[in-house]
C-alpha cells in the first residue's frame, strides 16, 4: 500500500533498527600490534589482540549513544578505530509500494536496464525530538549525465582481491556449493509454504525474495569464482611477489612462509566448516525464535565474564546492541518458524548424515519436523516480556527453563563455541597473522598503491555514469519514468503476484508524472552486498541517487574489479523527487527537504537534452 506520515506525529517507529552515523576514523594499529608479545603462537596473539580491542571499544564506548568498533583493514596489517553516533529511536516517514520499489521481481534483480523505486525515508530521533545534525548531505536535482563522476559512500560487506589462491580454490570447491545447495532447499520449502494460500503468499514473501537475492548474488559469485582466469590471475600475482620475496633474504626469512600458513588455515577449515556453518553460524537452525534463544543464552552466560574474554558480540562495547534484539516487536509466524527450522533441521541431517554426533545431539530421538514442532509450539518466546525475563535472569535459573527453544539453544551452544573457538584459533588467526604479513610483503615491494578489502565497515568509492554494450545491443546510462509505465503495459499479466504491476495510484498518475525524467541509472563506482541505500553524490558532494543494485556482470566483482561490462545500479533523486510531488504528494516532506513543490518542466532542470 505504500505509507506516508504528512505530520511526524504520524510517523511509524521502527522499534528493532538502529541507525549509526560514522563520526572519525582513528588508526589504532600500534595499540594492537604492540600489545602482542614478542614471539607468541598465532592463537595467543589473537587473544592478545581481542583483549587490547575489547578495551579500546570499551573506552571509546563510554559516552552514551556512542558506539566503537575496531576494524581490521589489509587482512590484519592496519587497525582502524571507527566511531559511531547511535540513534535507536527510528521512525518511518515514506516508503513506496513494494511494487514498485521491487519493481520486476526477482525476474529484474541484478539485471539492467532497471525501472526501480527503491528507497525509504526515515527520521532519527533523540530524546523524544528529531536529531540534530551539524553535517548532511545536499539534495540537488540538477541531476547527471553520462560520463559524470559520482561517488558513493556506504559499507560493503566483503570483497576476497586480496586474498590467496588457495582461499579462493576453497570458495570454488566447498563454500559456494554448498551455499547454493543451502539456500536453494530453503527456496523450494518457501515457494511450496507460499503456494498454500494467500496469507501464506503475504508471510513469505519478503523471506522467499531475500533467498532469491541470496541465491542470485552467490551463483554470480560463484561463475565468477570458477573463471579460470580469475584462478590464472590470482596464481599469477601471487607467483611473482612470491618470487620476488624469495629471491630477497631479508623478505623471505620475514614473509617466506606466510603463503603456506594461509593455505593449511583454509585446509583446517575445509576438515569442518559446515559443521562451523551449521551450529555456529545457526544454519541448521533457520528460525527468528532460535536466534531470540540463543541470544538469551548467551547474553546470560557472556555478561558474568571479563570484557576481554567475552564473545564480541557481547563485549561491554556491543552488548546494548545484542540486548535490542530481545526487545523485538516484528511480527513472529508460528507456521513460518515451524516450516523454515524443520527444513533447515533436515538439510543439516541430511549434509552430515543421521549417525553424526552434531545430528545426535541436536535432534536426539525426534526428526527434524518432530523438533521443529515440539520446539515452535512450546516455546514463550513469542511473548516480549517473557523474553526480557529470560534474558534478564542468572544463567542457574536459565539452564533450568523447561522452554524447548531456550534448551534447544543450550543444547547445540557447547559444539557450538567449541567449532568457534577451532575456527578463530586454528583459522582466523593462522589467517590474521600469515596475511598481515603477506600484505607487509606487497607493500615493501610495491608501495601504497592498492586500497583494503571490503570489511563491512564505511568506504567511498567512486566511478562514471556509464552505459556498456551486452550482446551487441549498447545499453543506454539512464532509464525512465516513460519506461516503467511501458514496461508495465506490456508485460501485465492477469495476476495478483505479477512483479511488473504499478499501484492504482500510479497508474492514475500517468498523465500527470514527468515521463522523460530518469529513474535508475548505471555507473562504474566499485559497489557490493551491503552497498543497498548508500547515497550516491556528484563531484560537488551532492545527493543524485541511491544505489540499490549491481548487474550480473559486476557479482564478480567479489573477486575481481573490471568496468567493461559490470555496473552498480541506483535510483535517480529526480525520479524519487518526481514520485514525492506526483504520486504521493509530499508538500510538507518536500519543503523540509528545501525542494520545491512545483516541478520545474522546462527551466534548467528540464531533463529532455539527456535522452
Amino acid at each position: 500500500m505504500g505509507f506516508y506520515a504528512a505530520t511526524p506525529d504520524r510517523e511509524l517507529a521502527c522499534r528493532d533498527w538502529e541507525v549509526v552515523s560514522l563520526q572519525s576514523i582513528d588508526d589504532v594499529t600500534e595499540q594492537i600490534s604492540t600489545a602482542v608479545p614478542t614471539g607468541s603462537d598465532e592463537a595467543a596473539a589473537a587473544k592478545a589482540r581481542q583483549a587490547t580491542t575489547a578495551a579500546l571499544e570499551k573506552q571509546c564506548s563510554s559516552s552514551e549513544g556512542q558506539r566503537c568498533e575496531v576494524i581490521s583493514l589489509f587482512q590484519g596489517a592496519v587497525y582502524h578505530l571507527y566511531k559511531y553516533r547511535k540513534y535507536t529511536d527510528i521512525r518511518l516517514v515514506l516508503a513506496p509500494e513494494h511494487s514498485v520499489a521491487f519493481f520486476g521481481g526477482d525476474q529484474e534483480n541484478f539485471t539492467y536496464p532497471r525501472h526501480a523505486f527503491d528507497f525509504v525515508f526515515l527520521r532519527a530521533y533523540e530524546n523524544g525530538k528529531p536529531a540534530l545534525v551539524g553535517d548532511f548531505i545536499q539534495i540537488t536535482e540538477e541531476g547527471l549525465r553520462d560520463g559524470d563522476l559520482i561517488f558513493v559512500g556506504g559499507s560493503p560487506s566483503w570483497t576476497s582481491r586480496t586474498t590467496t589462491t588457495a582461499r579462493l580454490k576453497f570458495l570454488r570447491d566447498q563454500f559456494y556449493p554448498f551455499a547454493l545447495k543451502l539456500y536453494d532447499n530453503k527456496k523450494e520449502a518457501l515457494q511450496r509454504f507460499a503456494s498454500q494460500g494467500s496469507e501464506n503468499r503475504r508471510l513469505v514473501r519478503d523471506e522467499i525474495q531475500r533467498v532469491e537475492n541470496s541465491l542470485k548474488s552467490n551463483r554470480g559469485q560463484y561463475e565468477g569464482v570458477k573463471e579460470p582466469a580469475v584462478i590464472k590471475q590470482r596464481t599469477d600475482e601471487e607467483t611473482a611477489i612470491r618470487a620476488r620475496v624469495m629471491a630477497n633474504s631479508n623478505l623471505e626469512s620475514k614473509y617466506g612462509r606466510a603463503w603456506d600458513g594461509v593455505a593449511k588455515a583454509q585446509a583446517e577449515l575445509g576438515d569442518f566448516f559446515r559443521e562451523v556453518m551449521f551450529l555456529e553460524q545457526a544454519f541448521a537452525f533457520d528460525s527468528r525464535l532460535f536466534d531470540l534463544a540463543r541470544t538469551i543464552v548467551r547474553l546470560s552466560t557472556e555478561r558474568g565474564r571479563p570484557n576481554e574474554n567475552r564473545l564480541k558480540e557481547f563485549s561491554e562495547a556491543n552488548i546494548a546492541s545484542a540486548s535490542r534484539a530481545i526487545e523485538s516487536t516484528s511480527e513472529i509466524s508460528g507456521a513460518v518458524e515451524k516450516i523454515k527450522l524443520s527444513t533447515a533441521l533436515t538439510f543439516f541431517q541430511k549434509t552430515l548424515g543421521r549417525s553424526h554426533p552434531l545430528v545426535r545431539t541436536v535432534l536426539g530421538d525426534l526428526q527434524p519436523e518432530d523438533l521443529a514442532s515440539k520446539a515452535v509450539s512450546g516455546t514463550k518466546l513469542f511473548d516480549g516480556a517473557e523474553r526480557k525475563r529470560l534474558a534478564d535472569a542468572d544463567i542457574k535459573t536459565l539452564m533450568s527453563s523447561n522452554d524447548p527453544m531456550i534448551q534447544l539453544a543450550i543444547r547445540a551452544d557447547k559444539d557450538a563455541r567449541r567449532l568457534r573457538q577451532r575456527l578463530e584459533e586454528k583459522v582466523q588467526a593462522v589467517q590474521t597473522a600469515n596475511y598481515a604479513l603477506i600484505a607487509k610483503a606487497v607493500y615493501e615491494i610495491r608501495g601504497s598503491a592498492g586500497y583494503p578489502d571490503a570489511t563491512g565497515s564505511f568506504r567511498l568509492s567512486y566511478g562514471r555514469i556509464r552505459g556498456y554494450e551486452d550482446q551487441g545491443i549498447k545499453l543506454e546510462p539512464f532509464t525512465w519514468l516513460g519506461g516503467l509505465f511501458e514496461k508495465a503495459r506490456s508485460l501485465v499479466k492477469d495476476s495478483d503476484e505479477n512483479p511488473f504491476q504499478l499501484p492504482p495510484r500510479w497508474q492514475a498518475a500517468k498523465e500527470r508524472i514527468g515521463l522523460n525524467i530518469p529513474l535508475n541509472f548505471v555507473g562504474t563506482a566499485d559497489t557490493l552486498g551491503g552497498n543497498s541505500g548508500s547515497p550516491v553524490v556528484n563531484q560537488d558532494g551532492k545527493l543524485v541517487g541511491l544505489n540499490f543494485d549491481r548487474n550480473a556482470f559486476a557479482l564478480g566483482w567479489s573477486f575481481v574489479y573490471s568496468d567493461v561490462k559490470g555496473r552498480s545500479i541506483s535510483v535517480d533523486i529526480r525520479g524519487i523527487v518526481e514520485a514525492l510531488r506526483v504520486i504521493y504528494q509530499t508538500q510538507n516532506l518536500l519543503k523540509e527537504l528545501k525542494i520545491s513543490v512545483e516541478p520545474d518542466r522546462g527551466g534548467s532542470k528540464s531533463l529532455q537534452r539527456f535522452r
